[in-house]
């Protein structure tokens, strides 16, 4: 049919020239001409695809050819445009700033303009003097963005002193003006780093944040990546957007905004408040953890890691927030997930959330985080960053809570004690190692754990990390460096290793692991650390050995009597409590003394039969609270892997060759020491006869320290402390309760055995008479190094 192909013809012919000339378009709506079923307007054909390409080449060829023209007019324009902008007539100067804005937006003349620091000064100038003109300020404004789009423009602006402008039309009354003046100020904070002091110089983190609750996302959101910019590694930036009240307005957006752009911008500067340990609380109380909460389930996972950052942050100050269970449970399900940073994040909330909080750990408890935290223990045994937050949160679940025994058996019945056991066995980390010891000590509470305990080795890998870590310590000491590596102090992996083996000692079946001469000496020689926490754990250990013959005969083989008979007067009543018991123990008149005075073993079995009800049950709940399971850290991070800071809020003081250390003195006005257990006790310790006055050599032992006391109390206290003693003398009360005990403790020598003497040394706490003192087993969070 020549008709059809005449007009199949026309009409290709037609769209070619439409597409290709459209200025020669004289018909272009007949384009859309349907010709059976070949050209329809839904379906671009393939000369429309080309369109787009082929107008940018057009205009990418007729720029080249007229490169040379715009720049030869630009350079020859400038000194005429500078000597109009001073003129009087603002049309004039609205007509000249036309003008340049149009070279602007041509490359070859905005290369002109950006080497002309004259023009830009005199536009500046002119539009400071007709401020009100709004077509001169946008036209300005629109000029120094198109400059900011070139690294040169950004040299050109901060050249021509153009911050200040910047910062006014930043709040001028067209938002037009608004948006070119802050894309041009994040233009620069982005990509020219010279052009941040200027700014905070000029207060335009101030200005900022009084822009942060306009009510449009888009302007909020590059208001806040300003912010995030100037704040980021500036503490002094940080400090300005608290005090001045940004962060109410970040927590009020995150709480109330679902634009996406915005939210990840919020979020990323409340990220970098929540580094500051000053600020946390604040936040917190602000409900930044409830507002953070909301985004857990984001589809941005841009959103959910800046989130998850945020709160692990915020976290080891929140132990004691509220209105959280939500948040819990989807951190819990999110344990699931593939991504390993998510997980570490996941990990170090959890266990900060649950440090001293009973009501967390239970609601964790029953909805199954034990199991989820065994799966990651499973499945990331190789990753100490992951495994350490994830072991201290099992931790504390399996400690000082209503259901801290079924999280113990929990952990039995999910096969989770090999999985913790081949952890310790592997790990080389000190700081794993100290939170293993610790989830032990917790597991062996429970008598149905210790067969598992047993049969996995992780009893006998307890006493092998005691003697390596003593072993290392000697090492130090005699080197004269610090006890502390990575972060963690090895006096705290002796305080929790001697602290789970404490445990251990309780049950009769495997008490005859710990009898060992070699384990005996180094629990004794641990009676001469300067740690109080330490010592106590050690007497504690020895009170349930002196039940086994054994263990006796071992004692007193190696002089460990004495040191304890000195204990007795310790002004720990802890300390002195489980000495006493472990003489008691060891005596043979221990059913005559039982008679005459009506001893019991109620409190962990020590003896204290001469309290009252009432202070003996004062007196359980203080051991109970020094046991090293008992004390709870809040998780602190860097890189990772995060350290543990000190329980006690104690300085050092440091004196030549040694440590000077203050005592606040438990005694009453006659000298007496004032703890009521101890003043019961000395007549029952009078009488005690170690091994009828013969030591496990054979040798004779020195009955006056055991038998020569003095009718008269405060004698007794006088003379119980020997001169010469090794036990560390900061543990003992001075008999003169208005006079501070300073004592240097100067001997460092080690035991023949390879053991040191004195644990402690410069790194033991110095405790003021005139503070309240925090006892050093109490539960505390440290300081987390956070995540920018």
């Amino acid at each position: 049919n020549p008709n059809y192909d005449d007009n199949r013809n026309s009409l290709r012919t037609q769209r070619l020239r439409n597409q290709l000339l459209p200025d020669t378009n004289q018909a272009s709506h007949d384009s859309q001409t349907v010709n059976d079923g070949e050209y329809s307007p839904t379906r671009p054909s393939t000369v429309q695809r080309l369109n787009e390409p082929s107008a940018a080449l057009r205009h990418a060829i007729h720029d080249l050819m007229n490169y040379q023209d715009d720049n030869d007019l630009a350079t020859r324009s400038i000194p005429e445009a500078i000597k109009l902008l001073s003129h009087e007539d603002p049309m004039t100067v609205v007509q000249i700033a036309q003008f340049i804005n149009h070279l602007s937006k041509k490359e070859a003349s905005l290369h002109a303009i950006i080497s002309s620091t004259q023009l830009l000064t005199s536009l500046i100038h002119a539009t400071r003097r007709f401020s009100e003109n709004v077509d001169l300020v946008k036209l300005t404004a629109s000029t120094l963005h198109n400059l900011s789009l070139q690294r040169n423009g950004l040299h050109a602006i901060i050249k021509a002193s153009s911050i200040k402008i910047l910062l006014e039309m930043v709040r001028y009354s067209s938002q037009s003006v608004m948006f070119y003046a802050i894309t041009t100020l994040h233009n620069l904070l982005l990509n020219y780093e010279e052009s941040r002091m200027d700014i905070f110089l000029a207060r335009g983190l101030e200005v900022m944040i009084q822009l942060l609750p306009f009510n449009n996302v888009k302007f909020q959101a590059i208001v806040s990546d300003c912010l995030y910019i100037l704040a980021h590694s500036h503490p002094e930036c940080k400090s300005v957007i608290y005090n001045s009240e940004g962060h109410l307005v970040l927590i009020d957006i995150i709480s109330n905004c679902d634009y996406e752009k915005l939210l990840w911008t919020a979020i990323r500067v409340l990220k970098l408040l929540s580094t500051s340990a000053s600020t946390k609380a604040t936040l917190i109380k602000a409900g930044a953890m409830q507002a953070l909460a909301r985004h857990l389930n984001s589809n941005s996972n841009r959103i959910v890691m800046h989130t998850l950052w945020t709160m692990r942050n915020l976290s080891d100050a929140a132990t004691k927030e509220e209105y959280l269970n939500n948040a819990m449970g989807i951190l819990v399900h999110m344990l699931n997930s593939n991504e390993v940073s998510v997980i570490m994040c996941i990990g170090g909330i959890l266990s900060n959330l649950t440090c001293n909080n009973s009501q967390n750990k239970t609601y964790l408890c029953k909805i199954g985080a034990i199991q989820a935290l065994l799966r990651v223990l499973s499945a990331y045994c190789d990753r100490e960053d992951i495994i350490e937050p994830a072991i201290c949160a099992l931790r504390h679940l399996t400690n000082k809570h209503p259901y801290s025994e079924v999280a113990q058996n929990t952990i039995r019945d999910c096969k989770g004690i090999p999985v913790v056991v081949n952890i310790l066995k592997n790990s080389g980390s000190i700081a794993v190692r100290k939170a293993i010891v610790g989830l032990i000590r917790n597991i062996a509470l429970c008598q149905y754990n210790l067969p598992v305990l047993y049969e996995c080795h992780g009893l006998n890998k307890l006493t092998d990390i005691l003697l390596e870590t003593c072993q290392s310590m000697n090492q130090r000491l005699n080197r004269n460096a610090s006890s502390e590596i990575d972060g963690v102090r090895l006096e705290d992996i002796i305080e929790s290793t001697v602290g789970a083996l404490h445990v251990v000692s309780k049950d009769p079946q495997y008490r005859g692991l710990l009898t060992d001469p070699k384990c005996i000496r180094i629990f004794s020689q641990l009676l001469r650390s300067n740690s109080t926490s330490i010592v106590c754990v050690a007497t504690g250990v020895l009170s349930e050995l002196a039940q086994d013959k054994d263990g006796v005969r071992a004692m007193q083989f190696i002089g460990t009597p004495e040191m304890l008979q000195q204990l007795a007067t310790c002004r720990d009543e802890a300390i002195a409590t489980y000495a006493t018991s472990a003489l008691y123990r060891m005596s043979e008149d221990r059913m005559s003394l039982s008679r005459r005075h009506g001893p019991s073993t109620d409190l962990n079995g020590s003896f204290t039969g001469s309290l009252p009800r009432s202070e003996r049950y004062e007196l359980s709940e203080s051991l109970n609270s020094r046991s090293p399971s008992y004390r709870e850290d809040a998780y602190s991070h860097h890189s990772g892997i995060m350290n543990i800071n000190e329980m006690m809020h104690m300085q050092p003081n440091m004196s030549q060759g040694g440590q000077d250390i203050n005592i606040n003195l438990p005694s009453t006005d006659s000298g007496d020491i004032s703890s009521p257990h101890i003043n019961g006790m000395y007549e029952q310790i009078q009488n005690l006869s170690l091994d009828g006055g013969i030591n496990y050599n054979g040798a004779q032992v020195d009955q006056q320290s055991i038998h020569s006391y003095y009718s008269n109390r405060s004698q007794r206290i006088a003379t119980s402390q020997p001169t010469h003693s090794n036990i560390n003398p900061s543990l003992h009360s001075n008999p003169n309760p208005s006079i501070h005990s300073n004592v240097s403790v100067h001997n460092h020598q080690n035991h023949p055995d390879g053991y040191p003497t004195n644990y402690g040394g410069s790194n033991s706490n110095s405790v003021s008479s005139s503070a309240h003192q925090t006892p050093i087993w109490d539960e505390s969070n440290a300081y987390i190094v956070p995540q920018e």
